[in-house]
C-alpha cells in the first residue's frame, strides 16, 4: 500500500517533535534537524493545541517519556554543531588567506620565470654575436 503524506510520520515522531521545538524554542531550527518542513512542525502543534493534547498530557504517558538526558542530549548536539560551525568557519578563514598566500607566491614565481626567460633569450643573443664576431677575427685573421 502507498504511503500518503498524512500517514508518514508516526504519532510518537510527531509528539516528540512537538516537544523538541518546544524545548529548543525554534521551531525552524528544529524542524531543519528532523528533516521536516517549518509549516509541517508548525500544523502537528497546533494539531495537538487543538486536539488538547499538551505536551504535559504526552509527558505523563510513560510509553512516550524520554529520558531528560536524551532531551539534553538534543540540546548538547545543538551546541556542538554551532562550535562545529563556528570552528569550521575560522578554518574556512585560515585556508582563504593562506590561499591568498599561496597564489601571491605562484605569481612572484611566475614573474621571476618571465624575467629568466628574458635574460637567456639576451644572453643566447650576445652569445651569438660575440660567435659571430669571432668568426669574423678568424676569418680576417686568416687573410692577414
Amino acid at each position: 500500500m502507498a504511503t500518503t503524506k498524512a500517514n508518514r510520520y508516526s504519532t510518537d515522531f510527531k509528539i516528540e517533535a512537538v516537544k523538541k521545538a518546544r524545548l529548543h524554542g525554534n521551531r525552524a531550527e528544529t524542524a531543519r534537524l528532523l528533516d521536516v518542513h517549518v509549516n509541517t512542525l508548525s500544523k502537528w502543534i497546533k494539531e495537538f493545541e487543538k486536539e488538547e493534547i499538551s505536551i504535559g498530557n504526552a509527558l505523563n504517558n510513560e510509553e512516550l517519556v524520554e529520558p531528560i538526558q536524551e532531551e539534553n542530549t538534543f540540546s548538547t548536539e545543538v551546541e556542538d554543531l554551532s562550535e562545529m560551525v563556528v570552528q569550521l568557519k575560522d578554518i574556512n578563514e585560515q585556508l582563504t588567506h593562506e590561499n591568498a598566500e599561496l597564489k601571491a607566491e605562484v605569481q612572484t614565481f611566475k614573474d621571476t620565470i618571465e624575467g629568466l626567460r628574458k635574460e637567456l633569450k639576451n644572453s643566447e643573443q650576445l652569445i651569438g654575436r660575440l660567435f659571430k664576431e669571432k668568426v669574423e677575427l678568424e676569418n680576417f685573421s686568416n687573410k692577414c
